[in-house]
């Protein structure tokens, strides 16, 4: 996502009279993709933050909230090599380690 780009809710726009962001027709569409983005998240986690930010906006999202969301899906289509890479031989057991006090 850009970085200090302001996602407004329609609540919001509506108490300061602001009608330059349209809200979007087709809200299922918008929800698919934000579906399919969280996801991706299992093996992306540095898409984690936009896409965690651009789903609370998910109920009414506007035409800002799409356009912030094609950025995230053309950043992952641009770099195909960043993911968490799992190999399906072996043994799947993840194991974790904490030193809790």
């Amino acid at each position: 996502m850009e970085q200090n780009k302001q996602l407004t809710t329609v609540e919001y726009d509506e108490h300061c009279h602001l009608d330059n962001d349209p809200t979007l027709a087709d809200v299922r569409s918008y929800q698919r993709l934000i579906g399919k983005l969280l996801y991706l998240t299992l093996t992306r986690p540095n898409i984690a933050y936009s896409v965690q930010t651009l789903s609370q906006f998910i109920q009414a999202p506007k035409q800002s909230h799409l356009e912030a969301a094609y950025r995230v899906v053309r950043y992952v289509k641009n770099e195909p090599g960043l993911g968490i890479l799992m190999s399906a031989i072996g043994d799947m057991t993840l194991s974790a380690h904490c030193d809790s006090d």
